[in-house]
């Protein structure tokens, strides 16, 4: 609440210097709260072009009211929604508990749930981003398909 509410300008001036100073280094940092997995071993998995993505990302972030919002932010009946949800999670994510994802699933009626091999919270980048991006194209697909 502190680093992301009134000091948030002053968190992101960190992370941009640190990745200046020591990209590697806050790679590594930023990862561990990501990661079940050792953040150097997740490093060593992703390709160059992904670690670009990675710095470009957190070079150019701010968290604002969203952030506080998300820590905040409670639903308390998820049966209201119609809409088709893919609920993709990852069995190494750190920063969001599978129990969200199986309680979207759990309670949307039109939901699918997803686990990715994905190697932390960030899904659409390493090693299983391609299985990633052919199962939201499969679902979008389906959703085109039944309309």
């Amino acid at each position: 609440r502190l680093l992301f509410g009134r000091m948030e300008h002053l968190t992101w001036a960190m992370v941009r210097l640190g990745l200046r100073l020591s990209p590697h280094n806050m790679h590594k940092v930023m990862l561990r709260g990501l990661t079940t997995l050792d953040p150097e071993y997740v490093l060593r998995r992703i390709s160059r072009k992904d670690i670009a993505f990675f710095t470009r990302m957190l070079q150019t972030m701010r968290s604002g009211d969203g952030f506080l919002n998300d820590m905040e932010h409670r639903i308390d009946d998820l049966h209201t929604i119609r809409v088709p949800v893919l609920a993709l999670h990852s069995p190494y994510d750190k920063s969001v508990p599978l129990r969200n994802a199986q309680r979207v699933a759990r309670e949307v009626a039109t939901s699918e749930l997803c686990e990715t091999p994905a190697d932390t919270h960030l899904i659409w980048i390493g090693p299983q981003a391609g299985h990633v991006w052919q199962r939201r194209r499969a679902f979008l697909q389906a959703q085109e398909d039944i309309q």
